[in-house]
C-alpha cells in the first residue's frame, strides 16, 4: 500500500475560507467521483484549525507559515499511483 501525503497552501488570491470551501465542496466531491478511475483506495482531507497557537509555535520556532491543509491518498501500489498521476483526472 502506498500513501501519498500532500501539504497544501492556498493560492495567494484566496482567503483560507475560500480555499477550504473550494477544497471541501468542489475538489473533494470531484476526487471522490473519480477515485476509481484514479485507482485511489482512500482519500482524506485534513483541515487546519485557525488558532493563535499557530502563530505562537511558528514564531517561537522560526517556522514557515502553516499549511492550509493536508491531503492523504492511498493507492494499492506504486504502479497505481503512477497511472493515476498520468490520467486526465489526476
Amino acid at each position: 500500500m502506498i500513501k501519498l501525503i500532500m501539504c497544501l497552501r492556498r493560492r495567494p488570491d484566496l482567503t483560507r475560507e475560500q480555499f477550504l470551501d473550494y477544497w471541501l465542496n468542489k475538489h473533494g466531491p470531484f476526487f471522490q467521483e473519480n477515485a476509481a478511475t484514479m485507482r485511489a483506495k482512500k482519500y482524506v482531507q485534513d483541515h487546519i484549525i485557525d488558532t493563535p497557537l499557530n502563530d505562537g509555535m511558528r514564531s517561537s520556532r522560526g517556522m514557515q507559515p502553516e499549511y492550509d491543509g493536508v491531503a492523504e491518498v492511498w493507492f494499492e501500489s506504486e504502479q497505481d499511483l503512477m497511472e493515476a498521476m498520468s490520467s486526465a483526472e489526476g
